[in-house]
């Protein structure tokens, strides 16, 4: 459209799951993901206020202002992000939510550390992603906690060092505490969100230690205050990694590209556009990492 600068017909690009103005207030303190544009494009919105989608002659509002759903789109040109075109487009698919939101939730936000213990509650798509993001940054333990054990393999592979079954919470305690001698993980990151898994993060981190809230299921949830002012420890909300689109989606590109980091082992499923539903039923059971659609 006039004025995209940064952008030519037939680029490859992913799109962010909110813009990214770089001049207001958010951005400015490098709070990229809080930017004040994507108020608007959370209404389903463009940054005029319209909508740019319709069924039917009747208005639409698709999630996050890009309606990924669709084969054609229309989104604010602070919501694209060129990258290599020798980059495959269903594992580039990934990066723009659940690797980044993941990746971005232990390097951009814990500043996991070289020899850190670190705790994963929930090994989906962002789990994994969180796994990926701590073993690059070189933590000595790796934990993978979830109710489903089929996701353990491919926790491993990703670079889990151990995996715990959630049958209860209780179990979940006993056994960090086992691997830690005692202590807890230095950082524990929750990808689910639900109050159990929060109150379980909290319960397994060390005194002093982080918490990191990267899921966002739950509307609400109680824990207790006395853990984090007797046992010093501190809780972090992570939106989207904290990340800034512009520099990070091409630097996980180049990653994958250079074999560091793994997608297409993520990819549980290519499907047709109208199996979305199906997939959507397959990540409520815990079936799969993640599912991807092939437009064409």
């Amino acid at each position: 459209g006039p004025g995209v600068t940064h952008l030519q017909k037939g680029d490859h690009v992913v799109l962010t799951p909110n813009p990214q103005c770089h001049h207001c207030g958010y951005c400015d303190r490098g709070q990229w993901t809080l930017c004040e544009t994507s108020v608007l494009t959370a209404t389903g919105h463009a940054l005029d206020g319209t909508t740019r989608m319709h069924l039917n002659d009747v208005p639409l509002s698709p999630l996050a202002g890009l309606g990924a759903f669709s084969e054609l789109t229309v989104v604010p040109a602070t919501s694209v992000v060129k990258i290599d075109r020798d980059m495959p487009l269903a594992e580039a698919a990934l990066i723009g939510c659940a690797v980044i939101t993941g990746f971005g939730a232990a390097v951009n936000v814990a500043h996991v550390e070289l020899g850190d213990t670190v705790a994963v509650i929930g090994c989906g798509g962002t789990g994994l992603s969180a796994i990926q993001g701590a073993r690059l940054k070189g933590a000595a333990q790796i934990i993978a906690i979830d109710i489903a054990p089929s996701k353990f393999e491919l926790a491993r592979q990703f670079g889990a060092t151990a995996t715990i079954a959630a049958s209860s919470t209780t179990n979940v305690i006993e056994t960090v505490r086992k691997l830690t001698g005692g202590q807890g993980v230095d950082i524990a990151i929750d990808s689910v969100g639900s109050e159990e898994t929060v109150n379980q993060m909290v319960a397994i981190t060390r005194r002093g230690g982080q918490c990191v809230t990267s899921g966002l299921y739950a509307p609400t949830f109680t824990v207790s205050a006395g853990l984090f002012t007797a046992g010093g420890r501190s809780m972090k909300g992570s939106l989207l990694g904290m990340s800034n689109f512009s520099h990070d989606f091409p630097m996980l590109v180049r990653l994958f590209n250079e074999g560091t980091l793994k997608l297409t082992e993520m990819i549980s499923r290519r499907i047709r556009l109208d199996q979305v539903g199906e997939a959507f039923e397959a990540m409520k059971k815990g079936e799969v990492a993640r599912s991807v659609i092939e437009m064409q």
